[in-house]
């Protein structure tokens, strides 16, 4: 049984984050030639709505920001418009007011588009499995190293949220746009809210642990690309909810998926000594 006060509080959350991506909040950020005075300031009015929507949902040691995903092999992620990360374990690393968070305490990132047409959908899928790819450079405990097996869970969240696209939602090609990318760096969950979401879809009989063992249905929405079961990987069929009912019922439907996914990605432990290189021997150790 939902609890009144919580649905009334979140409904109208998803109700103003649905009012902001629409036409009428863009209208205030436009001149009289219908242009966008401030499209960056837009773009991070849309970015700071989604955060708190994110932030009612997630448990508070959860940290969202915006920023750079770094890993102790030097390498950088291109920017990313949400960063969730695990806010025990080390404070975001701030420098002239970007944010750099190391790989190992990131569990999920997104991007916040307005209107995509299909290259700029497919450009943007294939730049966050790019910044999701930095996963396999996290460095990982003895006992997750000794393990032979992948888990669906080890990985980074990843999620688009767009206002609309100008092509048929089921003209999409995942294949193609992945072409060369590695099945568990997909997206994890798409919303275009003026016509649908894009999530996963589990039979029954692949389902490990009790993750759904409360849903009845035999074919299940999962938050994940791939499912492993006894050591095989499976890749998880896609599908769509189209907007049939109203805006606000399909972006709640989303981020129920998407924190179900982010809540079950792993955490790994950050150590500086990986990150920071000291040579020692030029310097003296005295006795004290």
């Amino acid at each position: 049984m939902a609890n009144s006060i919580f649905m009334n509080i979140y409904l109208q959350k998803l109700r103003e984050f649905v009012n902001i991506f629409s036409n009428d909040s863009e209208s205030i950020f436009k001149a009289h030639g219908d242009t966008l005075i401030h499209p960056g300031e837009f773009g991070k009015y849309r970015e700071e709505t989604t955060k708190n929507i994110l932030k009612m949902l997630l448990k508070k040691s959860y940290g969202i920001g915006d920023g750079f995903i770094l890993t102790s092999k030097d390498t950088v992620s291109t920017q990313c418009d949400i960063v969730i990360y695990d806010n025990n374990t080390i404070p975001l690393i701030q420098e002239n007011s970007v944010n750099f968070f190391p790989v190992e305490t990131v569990v999920g990132i997104g991007e916040i588009k307005s209107s995509l047409n299909k290259t700029q959908f497919k450009e943007t899928l294939q730049k966050m499995a790019k910044n999701k790819a930095l996963q396999f450079e996290r460095i990982k405990q003895k006992r997750q190293q000794e393990s032979d097996c992948f888990n669906e869970f080890d990985s980074i969240c990843s999620f688009l949220i767009c206002d609309d696209v100008n092509f048929n939602l089921q003209s999409i090609d995942f294949d193609e746009i992945y072409q060369g990318f590695d099945i568990a760096l997909r997206h994890n969950c798409i919303l275009i809210i003026n016509k649908g979401c894009f999530f996963y879809k589990l039979t029954k009989d692949r389902i490990k642990g009790s993750f759904f063992e409360r849903q009845s249905e035999k074919e299940l929405t999962y938050p994940f690309p791939v499912h492993i079961e006894k050591g095989a990987i499976y890749p998880i069929k896609s599908a769509i909810l189209l907007n049939e009912t109203s805006r606000e019922e399909l972006a709640g439907f989303f981020f129920h998926h998407l924190t179900l996914g982010i809540e079950k990605c792993i955490i790994h432990s950050f150590h500086l000594s990986s990150y920071a290189e000291y040579n020692f021997e030029e310097y003296y150790l005295q006795d004290n």
